[in-house]
């Protein structure tokens, strides 16, 4: 047995047996998992498993035509390589959960989401023997049957097999020690595996047909009104050329911007200027063409989106599987998996592609609790940072949007009330979210030219002059907020430099983890790894293995990883606690959770979760949180 794993094990109160297990299954080049998600995978009729590479313990490992049904599941500690994949063939083919599961890829994404975790590629980041894909494999095509029968084709795939768990074991034993805070890290994986093995939520498929419907009618009549087929207004050069033509009677044409190579390039995206003025022109043609293409681009990926999530929860009974990647962001957040992200579903925009949302469900006698983080981002860096004016503000219930631009404007401002005029509320409405853009946006660095381009995605146009304004504003007010980013800065470079640890601030501690790697610690425990450090007396820069580019950091976007770290961190408090108390969060989607529960239990959930939402743990004591729940019987 080894030492690590077993102390490991341990320490997290799971069983000190451990197996190490990988499954072969049949596939074809058209019925992969890289074209369709697991559910639609593991589901079809045409899943087939080719057998289970076990290795128990330290033993040499086996290659088994079925699952070894002699493990005891209950006091066993499985260890996988991609547990969305292994723990979902035993859930839904055997109808097993295995409550003691340890994900080496999982693992991987907590010390250095941005690398690719195959095993291949995690194998020779840690200098393991690995074998290479494309030296072994199992032909596409080969049955259970052929496989077994066959002693050239078993040779191979039980070399495979094998060779992979052969991988997993000692992978898994150099990454323990990364991870910091490992009983609560255990349960988040954990967690986020049984979203998916066990969804709840349910698919109207009704309604779904008549929203890609009337997405696809959307979509024709903005054709027919810019009078032009989907193909010039989807492809670059026709458009720019369609373009080119309405405008021509004016004297004018379609804006442009140098691009890659210093050549000209359409200049019409979200975040260019050019794009508000076509959208707004005098000509109605232009408009025209302006919103097919904006309409063209963006309805048939929500109809995709659509069609996905239906033959996933086809696939699984009607029922919606909640796919997320464990870790998927530096910061420790979750992101979508299987092609759908069902943290990022509309809320703003077409009242059509709003309503993408009612086709997930409750299933009959259930309603769907929803509770939402107040500006938690904000409060995190008023606490994080020390700015007591904003805490105080906080704390004592203010709107922190109205507070700021107010005192900017030198006017009080407010949400509307029933009793303002048409005027008053729209003038209202504006400046509260023009705060809310500043209070939300300035905290992480933000210049003022990126504060403007914020508030224009937001429908808010402001001068340059008013944003430069507006930035000053805010580093005057919160002070220790800019030199909240400072000291962070300022702490990275000395961890590397000296290899020595630092505690740049009181919550935030910085050490050498050896060689360019530099680690961020938490006021949780838990560590944010920073990989291939590069540090020089004008600039900090990591390597990026997955995008295969250099990001760039100073002391703002050191900022933006810890306090979005620290909200994760509160976020997963909740959830603990909420689940504690005997209620499921069966999705989250960034500060918010979500609770399915039966209709007759809403009310105590709904204390249950607002309590949770409003506790603040010991690691946090100050900490100012607030939370907002609504009912619903769709997400």
């Amino acid at each position: 047995m080894s030492t690590v794993i077993s102390q490991f094990l341990e320490r997290i109160h799971y069983p000190r047996n451990y197996v190490t297990v990988d499954v072969e299954t049949f596939y074809t080049k058209d019925y992969t998992l890289s074209k369709c998600s697991h559910a639609e995978y593991i589901n079809d009729p045409r899943f087939q498993i080719l057998g289970w590479a076990v290795k128990r313990n330290s033993d040499p490992a086996e290659f088994v035509p079925q699952w070894p049904w002699d493990l005891d599941v209950d006091d066993t500690t499985f260890i996988m390589h991609n547990a969305r994949f292994d723990a979902a063939v035993l859930r839904w083919h055997y109808g097993m959960n295995l409550p003691f599961i340890l994900d080496t890829r999982q693992f991987a994404a907590h010390y250095f989401s941005r690398m690719s975790h195959s095993l291949e590629n995690l194998g020779k980041f840690f200098n393991l023997p690995v074998q290479k894909k494309t030296d072994i494999s199992i032909p596409h095509g080969i049955s259970a049957y052929k496989l077994w029968n066959d002693p050239v084709i078993h040779k191979t795939a039980r070399e495979y097999a094998i060779g992979d768990v052969d991988t997993t074991l000692p992978l898994l034993e150099k990454l323990i020690p990364f991870i910091c805070t490992p009983v609560t890290e255990m349960a988040v994986m954990t967690h986020t595996l049984n979203m998916f093995l066990n969804p709840v939520f349910e698919f109207d498929s009704g309604k779904s047909h008549e929203l890609i419907r009337k997405l696809s009618e959307t979509m024709e009549s903005a054709l027919t009104a810019a009078e032009c087929i989907k193909a010039q207004i989807s492809g670059n050069l026709s458009f720019h050329a369609l373009l080119d033509y309405a405008l021509e009677p004016y004297g004018q044409s379609a804006p442009t911007k140098l691009g890659r190579n210093n050549t000209l390039i359409l200049a019409v995206s979200k975040s260019d200027p050019g794009r508000r003025k076509m959208e707004s022109h005098k000509s109605e043609k232009v408009r025209a063409i302006m919103n097919a293409r904006s309409l063209v681009r963006s309805l048939p990926l929500h109809i995709k989106r659509l069609t996905k999530i239906g033959n996933q929860a086809k696939a699984l009974g009607g029922r919606v599987p909640v796919e997320f990647v464990y870790y998927a962001a530096h910061t420790g957040r979750w992101g979508g998996g299987g092609g759908v992200n069902l943290q990022n579903l509309p809320s703003r925009g077409d009242s059509d592609i709003v309503r993408l949302s009612e086709v997930i469900t409750a299933p009959p006698g259930h309603v769907l609790l929803e509770s939402d983080f107040s500006a938690v981002e904000a409060r995190g860096l008023a606490w994080c940072a020390g700015q007591k004016n904003l805490l105080d503000d906080f704390a004592a219930g203010k709107d922190i949007y109205c507070v700021f631009i107010s005192e900017v404007m030198n006017r009080q401002i407010r949400k509307p009330i029933d009793s303002d005029s048409e005027k008053v509320t729209k003038e209202m409405k504006f400046y509260r979210q023009l705060g809310k853009v500043c209070i939300l946006g300035l905290g992480y660095g933000t210049g003022y030219l990126k504060l403007q381009a914020m508030a224009k995605l937001r429908g808010i146009d402001i001068t340059e002059s008013q944003a430069k304004d507006l930035t000053y504003a805010y580093r005057r007010k919160y002070k220790k907020i800019p030199q909240f980013w400072n000291d962070l800065e300022a702490g990275f470079r000395l961890a590397f430099n000296t290899q020595e640890p630092t505690q740049p601030t009181p919550y935030i501690k910085m050490q050498s983890e050896g060689g360019d790697v530099v680690s961020i610690t938490l006021p949780s425990g838990r560590r944010l790894y920073y990989h291939y450090v590069v540090v020089n007396d004008d600039s900090i820069k990591v390597y990026d293995p997955r995008h295969k580019s250099d990001i760039h950091l100073w002391g703002g976007v050191f900022c933006e990883n810890v306090i979005q770290a620290l909200c994760r961190d509160l976020l997963w408090n909740a959830i603990a606690e909420i689940e504690k108390h005997g209620v499921s969060i069966n999705l989250h989607k960034h500060d918010s959770v979500v609770a399915c529960v039966p209709i007759e239990k809403a009310k105590m959930a709904t204390t249950v979760i607002r309590n949770a939402m409003t506790s603040v743990p010991d690691w946090a004591t100050g900490f100012p949180l607030s939370c907002e729940i609504e009912e619903s019987y769709h997400l």
